[in-house]
Formats: structure tokens, C-alpha cells, sequence
């Protein structure tokens, strides 16, 4: 049987809000091992009096006094993390958060928690436990584990991470191969000039002598030579 003060417990925290109007508890991606988890964290003492007062607790800030905030947060698996306040609360001094203990291999999400841990706590554990601890070590919880891999969470939660991940257990990654570059070809009239063009400048022509014409005159010249030869050889004579 479910454990009703838990149940309650859990409700109450679930509708806490900060004065930034964020809700205390949330899902977050874990950097170290980057499965999804859930975190509560408190922004100042105003806050965690007000779910004091509405869950019904006593003001002590120990874990060991049942029935205190601290004690609450254990047994529902949550665990201070200083160093986690740091970094998401405004003022880490006044300021606590708390995450869900190591649980590497599986995503916790909202849905997942009230849906599959929350509903198996038992009124007739011991209060000190752990029970999500429990849920994620002991044999004798393996059907929970399981129930885990297999659940599918109906709807994407919120994340605080900057990088939400998938929401739900056992998401396959899908990997999105680049699709190419579709391109589509366009045609474009390109005007083409009509200006006339420049006149082609034409170099005179100069005739060559033929061979005929340097022969001819050859032959001319030496008729002369042989003239003026055989008239010197008659002189001679």
C-alpha cells in the first residue's frame, strides 16, 4: 500500500514555488553522467518555512528528526548538494538544493517518478531508508528497474539544463544525417548589348615582288653585262 504521508508530502512540494516563481522541484540534466534527474531547490528560508507549514513539519533543520524537511527529502531519495546550490540558486548562503541520488543508466523524469517510484513506497518501510536508493540498488526491486527502462512519459517535461534531453526512459537517440543543399535553377535574362560594333582597321595591302619579275630582270641585267663584255673583248681585240 502507498505510503499516504509521503504521497502528501510529495504534492505539497510539487506546488512550492520560489519568489522568482520557478518551482522548487524540477528535472535537470545531470553534467557528470547527462541523465535526466529531478532537483529541489529552495531559494531562501521563507520557502522551505512555507512547506513546512503546509506539509505539516517541525522546524527542525536536522535529518535526524522525523518528521523535519531534511528527514522528508531522504526518504524521498533527494540529498543536499551544496555545490549544486551554487550554481543554480541566486543566493547559494540562503539558498539549499537537493538532487535525486546517483541513479546512471536511467532518466527520472516528473511523470516517471509519480508514476513508477512514488506509488511503490510502503507505509510499513523503515522511515529512515532511502527508498529511492533502494528502488535503484536492491535485488529484490528489479521489477521497478525494469519498469523504468520500458515506461514512456506521455508528454516532454521542462528542464532547467541548457540542453533539454529526451524526455521519458529508454529513448533511442536518433542521429539526423545532414540532408544536402537542394538547388533549384533559376533563369535570368540577361539583356545583351546592341551597340554597333567598332569597324575592324584593315592594313594596306603591299604587293611582293613575283620570282618571275626578279628573273626577268636578272635575265635584263645580264644581257647588259654581256653586251658590255664582249664590246670590251673587241677592244682588246
Amino acid at each position: 500500500m502507498p505510503d499516504p504521508q509521503l504521497n502528501e508530502f510529495f504534492h505539497e512540494l510539487e506546488n512550492t514555488l520560489n519568489p522568482t516563481g520557478t518551482p522548487a522541484l524540477y528535472e535537470y540534466i545531470d553534467p557528470i553522467n547527462q541523465s535526466r534527474t529531478l532537483v529541489v531547490a529552495f531559494e531562501n528560508e521563507d520557502v522551505r518555512s512555507d512547506l513546512r507549514q503546509r506539509a505539516r513539519l517541525n522546524n527542525c533543520n536536522s535529518i535526524a528528526k522525523i518528521n523535519s524537511l531534511l528527514y522528508k527529502l531522504h526518504q524521498l531519495g533527494f540529498e543536499q548538494d551544496k555545490r549544486l546550490a551554487i550554481s543554480i540558486c541566486s543566493n547559494a548562503y540562503y539558498g539549499s538544493a537537493f538532487k535525486l541520488t546517483n541513479h546512471a543508466g536511467y532518466n527520472i523524469t516528473l511523470s516517471t517518478y509519480k508514476s513508477v517510484i512514488l506509488p511503490s513506497f510502503s507505509s510499513g518501510e523503515p522511515s529512515y531508508l532511502n527508498r529511492f536508493k533502494e528502488r535503484m540498488m536492491e535485488k529484490k526491486y528489479q521489477y521497478i528497474r525494469e519498469r523504468l527502462k520500458s515506461y514512456q512519459s506521455p508528454t516532454a517535461s521542462p528542464s532547467r539544463s541548457p540542453q533539454p534531453g529526451p524526455s521519458g526512459l529508454n529513448v533511442r537517440q536518433r542521429s539526423l544525417s545532414p540532408r544536402s543543399p537542394v538547388y533549384t535553377s533559376v533563369p535570368v535574362n540577361i539583356p545583351r548589348s546592341h551597340a554597333p560594333r567598332p569597324p575592324r582597321v584593315q592594313t594596306p595591302y603591299t604587293p611582293q615582288p613575283s620570282t618571275s619579275s626578279q628573273l626577268s630582270g636578272y635575265y635584263q641585267r645580264s644581257a647588259e653585262y654581256k653586251k658590255w663584255f664582249d664590246e670590251d673583248d673587241e677592244s682588246w681585240m
